[in-house]
């Protein structure tokens, strides 16, 4: 798996997390061999039957910061891994990294090589990643950090003050954008909060029409794991915008698709 990382134990495991989530770097899923070594681990995903294993790493950084100089030492952080070992099925397994590369979330038009002047807006829930492409090149890039956060803690406040009690935030982006919640074991109408989501949108949008060409796009984009929820208030203020197809697996097919490359690469070189 490209976004998947072996560790020796939960502290490296741990520390590795917090190093991603204090710089808005992205996520990748760790196992600490502490806890794996010595049981059966089973993975849903088909190993060839050899000893060695060697994955290629890709791992997605907000646009802000895969231009700066944190590519460079989130590639050579994944690149002290080293080898380590792990038992799968009751066979021991090398993990030995081959390649480790880092990539920018949002690049959609990369998977589609689609050329024209395209705005692409990927939204996570701790970012928000605004590029403009041109010939699959980024010309300018912002990144919108903790913005969908801060749209569901003003759900939650609203609801509290309502008087309809609390509501955490992993509930309201899970579920952002329904006309009901289940709060306090009820079915609760929640439709008053679509107002506060499109104000939220269309807030973003004018600092994207302030910062951004838009004169010169002739395309938009919508992805990321809010796209859903949110994208009928983005067509309405984008004309023509689309929603990409399994938007919130956008991100996981472009990495996909860069690990793919570095290993026919390696191969052609053979």
């Amino acid at each position: 798996n490209a976004s998947t990382v072996v560790v020796d134990n939960e502290t490296s495991a741990k520390e590795a997390i917090n190093y991603l989530k204090n710089n808005n770097l992205g996520r990748v899923t760790f196992f600490p061999l502490n806890i794996i070594k010595d049981k059966e681990f089973k993975l849903t995903n088909n190993l060839n039957k050899e000893e060695i294993i060697s994955p290629i790493i890709c791992t997605g950084l907000p646009v802000d910061k895969f231009m700066s100089d944190l590519r460079n030492e989130v590639e050579k952080h994944i690149s002290k891994f080293g080898v380590e070992k792990i038992i799968v099925n009751g066979k021991t397994y090398i993990i030995d990294i081959k390649k480790n590369k880092v990539f920018v979330e949002g690049a959609f038009v990369i998977k589609t090589k689609n050329k024209a002047n395209t705005l692409t807006i990927d939204i996570g829930a701790g970012t928000v990643n605004i590029i403009q492409w041109e010939n699959q090149t980024p010309i300018k890039f912002d990144t919108k950090n903790k913005s969908f956060y801060n749209l569901y803690e003003k759900i939650s406040k609203h609801l509290k003050d309502t008087g309809r009690g609390d509501v955490s935030i992993e509930y309201i982006e899970k579920n952002l954008a329904n006309d009901t919640f289940i709060i306090n074991q009820k079915e609760v109408d929640v439709k008053d909060t679509h107002r506060i989501i499109e104000m939220h949108i269309r807030n973003l949008a004018s600092q994207i029409n302030s910062y951004f060409d838009i004169s010169q796009v002739e395309e938009v984009e919508i992805i990321g794991g809010g796209a859903i929820p949110t994208f009928k208030y983005w067509e309405k203020i984008y004309n023509g915008a689309k929603l990409i197809e399994n938007s919130q697996f956008a991100n996981s097919e472009i990495f996909d698709l860069v690990a793919s490359s570095l290993d026919e690469g390696d191969k052609n070189e053979q």
